[in-house]
């Protein structure tokens, strides 16, 4: 097989080359064929016409080869494109007619394709994910644009006026901060959440628990749950973990959980997750 492709990519590389050889070789064979029959005393004129029709055409063999050595397919090919591109170049309008609405029809298509992706066939891994949306925040009188993310007061003010969302939750962006007090020192991704992201993403850990409201407050002792795979990675899988004590960034931090395989939020890179101290004023 692999001698096989070598060949006719060999062949469409040095296409001339090609063509020469086997142009000289069926001279060959057509001369030979000739010889022969003069020498058995066959007028020239008529050996050479004998010798042709012996082949069958000199033209229906080198197509022969050249379907042998998949040269054929990309010459049809490149008649077919040649004669539709001088086709289209004379009717340009109707082409251009035809494109844009091709383009505009495949955009549709795949736009409409993505969110049946994305909440059909394959929804993120949260429960009742068709119902999860993500707030913006922005100020066009101050000239704010929009951006994925708000101040945590405004945050506590959705928590106690917006009555149309069944919950809400908070996270930041994952930082890198330095676990020690367990092995060998590693710089981590982790991101700050509130307590509630679990019961609005409707997930549970896999192992222990997620952090309350209490260990969230401002001044409380810190507290993590760690994703599975940095868990499987870092401890070996080790149930006892839960419990652990471990420093991030000097803080000392003890583990209450262990989240599940498909749980990766915001993104797959994240190690763990803290409790992320917004003071609740609303003011």
């Amino acid at each position: 097989m692999l001698r096989r492709l070598r060949s006719r990519w060999h062949a469409l590389i040095h296409r001339r080359e090609f063509e020469t050889a086997m142009a000289d070789e069926l001279r060959f064979h057509i001369e030979a064929v000739t010889n022969d029959l003069v020498r058995r005393g066959v007028p020239r004129d008529e050996a050479e016409r004998r010798a042709h029709v012996h082949f069958g055409g000199v033209e229906r063999v080198k197509d022969e080869c050249r379907q042998a050595r998949g040269v054929l397919l990309i010459d049809q090919l490149q008649s077919e494109i040649r004669y539709a591109a001088r086709r289209c170049l004379h009717t340009l309008g109707f082409t251009s007619a035809v494109v844009l609405t091709l383009a505009l029809a495949i955009g549709a298509n795949a736009s409409i394709f993505a969110v049946v992706y994305r909440v059909v066939l394959h929804p993120l891994p949260y429960g009742a994910s068709d119902r999860l949306v993500e707030l913006e925040f922005s100020i066009p009188s101050r000239n704010v644009p929009t951006v994925y993310y708000i101040p945590s007061r405004l945050y506590f003010q959705y928590l106690d006026r917006a009555h149309t969302l069944s919950g809400l939750a908070m996270y930041m962006g994952a930082n890198e901060l330095t676990l020690t007090g367990e092995g060998t020192p590693e710089r981590i991704r982790v991101s700050r959440t509130t307590s509630s992201l679990p019961s609005v993403l409707r997930v549970t850990p896999a192992q222990g628990r997620w952090f309350t409201d209490a260990e969230a407050a401002p001044g409380a002792s810190q507290v993590a749950v760690l994703a599975h795979g940095f868990w499987v990675r870092r401890f070996g899988r080790d149930p006892a973990v839960i419990g652990r004590p471990i420093s991030l960034d000097g803080v000392p931090t003890v583990v209450v959980g262990v989240m599940s395989p498909s749980y990766a939020f915001p993104d797959a890179r994240v190690d763990a997750w803290v409790p992320a101290p917004f003071a609740t004023s609303t003011t």
